[in-house]
């Protein structure tokens, strides 16, 4: 059997297949628990499971619980890169 992260849970991973429940789900940990992105990456990822967060953010298993890790180096596009898949783009104001 896999060895799953103790955030895991299967009636949330199935949900988390649903786009809007996804964006709701990320946005809560960063409005209301005010978590930053990368954190917020970190959990949903933890909660899917690797496998199909890896599935969702089209990227090898290895690579994406790296990029996810927010104690890892990761470049800015590959975040931009997994929001967009996560289905929670940035939009930057012009000053």
């Amino acid at each position: 059997m896999a060895r799953r992260s103790k955030n895991w849970d299967i009636d949330i991973s199935k949900k988390l297949k649903k786009k809007s429940y996804r964006q709701e789900f990320f946005m809560n940990f960063i409005e209301e628990e005010g978590l930053s992105l990368r954190e917020a990456i970190h959990v949903l990822a933890q909660t899917m499971g690797n496998k199909e967060f890896a599935s969702l953010v089209d990227m090898p298993p290895s690579n994406a619980s790296r990029s996810a890790n927010p104690k890892n180096d990761v470049k800015w596009s590959t975040i931009e890169y997994i929001l967009k898949k996560i289905g929670c783009e940035i939009y930057a104001k012009a000053a």
